[in-house]
C-alpha cells in the first residue's frame, strides 16, 4: 500500500504553490477516500469560490460516493456540505 499521507502533502503542495486545480482536486479527493469529508468538504466549500476551473468539481461526485448517495440522490452539486 502507498503512502497516502505523503500523496496527499504533495498534491496539497502543488495545489498551493502553483494555484493547481488540479493538485487540490488530488488532495480533496484523497482526503474523502481517508475518511476526512468534513474537511474536504470544507475545502471545497472555500476553493469552488476561488477557482475557475471545474476540476475540484470531480472531488464533490467522490465525497456523495463516499456518502453512498445515488445519481438521484445527489440533487445539485452544489448542494455541498
Amino acid at each position: 500500500m502507498g503512502d497516502i499521507d505523503g500523496a496527499m502533502a504533495a498534491a496539497l503542495d502543488y495545489g498551493q504553490r502553483y494555484n493547481d486545480s488540479h493538485g487540490f482536486r488530488d488532495y480533496l479527493g484523497m482526503m474523502h477516500a481517508s475518511g476526512n469529508s468534513a474537511q474536504a468538504w470544507s475545502g471545497f466549500n472555500t476553493l469552488v469560490q476561488q477557482l475557475r476551473e471545474p476540476h475540484i468539481w470531480e472531488t464533490a461526485v467522490v465525497g456523495h460516493h463516499m456518502d453512498g448517495a445515488s445519481e438521484a440522490g445527489r440533487g445539485e452539486m452544489g448542494e455541498a456540505r
